[in-house]
């Protein structure tokens, strides 16, 4: 049985250099059952922290090693590829004396000029000291591991490697005599090397590696050096003897008369942008508030005109309650009079013509003053009408001015700027973007036997440079039961047109309709297919929402809304999704 572990450089490149080998006949490591599902990525996530503090591991987490050799124990040649296992290198290899070790190393210029032009709002450490001590420990351990087991390891470059991909399966297959059908693979791996020519840094970015590298407490380049003298020449790189050196050449270079002059021409191009940037910020902030006062004056106007119509409204109810009163009596006196008629001589019968004539009189006065009246209450409704109008159209404006303004903002921010500022002037905190927003209210909660959601709306919401005056999302949990809540939660994200997504896409639908949807399980699962399909910006705009989401269950507990389930079986739902999220995003 033969057995390789690839580690090295970040799990993403190990997974293209790992690819040939599995197409070739290399079996995936299979997955221990137990009460949850074990494999050796959630292996090394247990036991990364007592191996890189040199702690034991415990017999627990020994013995479940053990079970995760055996369970492959049937495959003629197996692998598994993990970034962590560098740091249980010396595990492994005193575990089973069968294990390979195909070490993969990365060039120290190229990992700061990756980190240096990573987007605001990234994970990665802010520090570029600390990555190069990183790099120099991880790969002085790696040189130390093969100089003790020189006869079970193999070093490569990973550019190397990637350039060619399929030339690392000849060199293991090689040494180690892997039973692989190789042909297939190294077939098609003889391709041009430049056909994955890997980017170079700018002029900006080079002159900071480059010093960086200068000033460094670590021997980057003897180190550098000796992995270089260590590492398996690929076929097609065995003559390239500028590419590989060169780190050396590079740093051998002094700043010249192009290099600073191509720095301060773009230095002078970005403070011109930030200028021109500012400055429609500020016309932006004055327009706002120019309509804000517009607004604050016409709601105030409205308000007198609504109390004038109203003490008026009162007046006309007075009066009207008067003149009904003032009829009433008035009929009542007529059957009185007519009632004195009957009993009145043939002397007096002119009396009840009067008194009808004086009530018709009242009567015709009366319906004048209603008519009075009603056309007064419909100029005061038209006129109310008008003003609510004027309201509904000045309030889009400001909505969309305020929509302006925030994206003018956060286009000052933009990351060239900062990541120059940060660099040149030594600013080296960054403020990724955060979920802002006005309001939040609760636009439904549904309880089915087997399912619950609280359908929730944010107002004017904002996330870096995107801006949404109502955005909903929900928050659910699926396979509910009696005395059983929050195993399977989920984030529902519907259909809504633009939205704040930057690559919304139809996962699944309901009686709703589209929707994207985000499921967890208790209690360490993720969808992690859904997550890898979304961009970067929009897993940035799903993690700060799961951070955020214990502080918008609290509003909305906070606003007195009656649920038929308790506010704190929510809020545990949220903090299960957050820790579920960390670790899985984290690995």
């Amino acid at each position: 049985m033969k057995t390789l572990c690839i580690t090295g450089a970040d799990n993403s490149t190990l997974a293209e250099i790992a690819a040939p080998f599995y197409r070739a006949g290399m079996a995936k490591p299979k997955t221990l059952m137990r009460d949850r599902s074990l494999d050796f990525s959630l292996w090394h996530q247990k036991v990364i922290s007592s191996l890189v503090n040199e702690r034991p591991i415990g017999r627990l987490w020994e013995n479940l090693a053990v079970d995760l050799l055996l369970a492959n124990i049937d495959s003629d040649c197996w692998g598994w590829y993990e970034a962590h296992s560098v740091d249980a290198l010396e595990f492994w290899a005193e575990l089973e004396p069968s294990i390979h070790f195909l070490l993969v190393c990365t060039r120290p210029e190229q990992e700061l000029a990756i980190r240096l032009t990573q987007k605001e709002g990234s994970t990665a450490e802010e520090n570029p000291s600390a990555w190069l001590d990183t790099w120099y420990a991880q790969h002085q351990k790696m040189l130390q591991f093969y100089l003790n087991h020189s006869e079970r390891c193999l070093l490569i470059d990973a550019n190397d490697a990637l350039q060619q991909l399929g030339g690392q399966l000849a060199i293991a297959h090689e040494q180690w005599q892997l039973p692989l059908d190789a042909s297939r693979v190294l077939e098609n791996s003889r391709k041009s090397v430049a056909e994955n020519i890997v980017p170079q840094p700018d002029s900006i970015a080079s002159l900071i590696i480059c010093e960086l590298i200068k000033a460094s407490t670590k021997d980057i380049t003897g180190l550098y050096s000796e992995l270089q003298a260590a590492q398996y020449p690929f076929p097609a790189a065995k003559n390239d003897t500028p590419a590989r050196n060169r780190l050396m050449e590079w740093l051998k270079k002094d700043l010249n008369t192009n290099i600073i002059t191509n720095l301060f021409t773009d230095y002078r191009k970005l403070r011109g942008q930030l200028d021109q940037k500012q400055k429609l910020v500020t016309l932006y902030q004055d327009t706002i508030e120019q309509q804000q006062e517009a607004v604050k004056q016409a709601k105030q106007e409205n308000q007198v005109e609504n109390e004038l119509l109203l003490q008026r409204l009162y007046q006309v109810q007075e009066e009207l309650e008067s003149t009904f009163l003032s009829k009433q009596k008035l009929q009542q006196q007529l059957e009185e009079a007519r009632v004195q008629q009957l009993e009145a001589s043939p002397v007096k019968q002119q009396t009840p013509q009067h008194y009808q004539s004086e009530t018709l009189e009242k009567n015709e006065l009366l319906l004048v003053q209603l008519h009075q009246v009603q056309r007064e209450l419909e100029h005061c409704f038209l006129e109310q009408q008008n003003l609510a109008k004027q309201n509904s159209e000045l309030i889009p404006q400001v909505q969309k001015l305020k929509q302006q303004l925030h994206q003018a903002e956060n286009q000052v921010q933009a990351p060239t700027i900062t990541s120059l500022s940060r660099l040149l002037f030594g600013k080296n905190k960054t403020q990724s973007p955060k979920l802002k927003y006005e309001q939040v209210r609760l636009h439904r909660a549904k309880v089915n036997s087997d399912y619950e959601h609280l359908w929730i709306s944010l107002k004017s919401l904002s996330f870096g440079v995107q801006y949404q005056d109502d955005w909903q999302f929900r928050l659910s949990c699926a396979n509910v039961s009696p005395g059983q809540f929050g195993n399977e939660p989920k984030l529902e994200f519907p259909q809504q047109g633009a939205g704040m997504f930057a690559n919304w896409f139809e996962e699944n639908r309901d009686e709703y309709g589209s929707k994207l949807e985000l499921r967890f399980a208790t209690p360490n699962a993720m969808d992690m297919t859904v997550w890898k399909k979304l961009n970067s910006q929009d897993q940035q705009l799903i993690t700060e929402l799961i951070q955020q989401l214990p502080k918008i269950l609290s509003k909305l507990q906070q606003s007195d809304w009656q649920l038929g389930r308790n506010w704190s079986d929510w809020q545990k739902l949220a903090a299960d999704v957050q820790c579920i999220h960390q670790a899985k995003v984290k690995k």
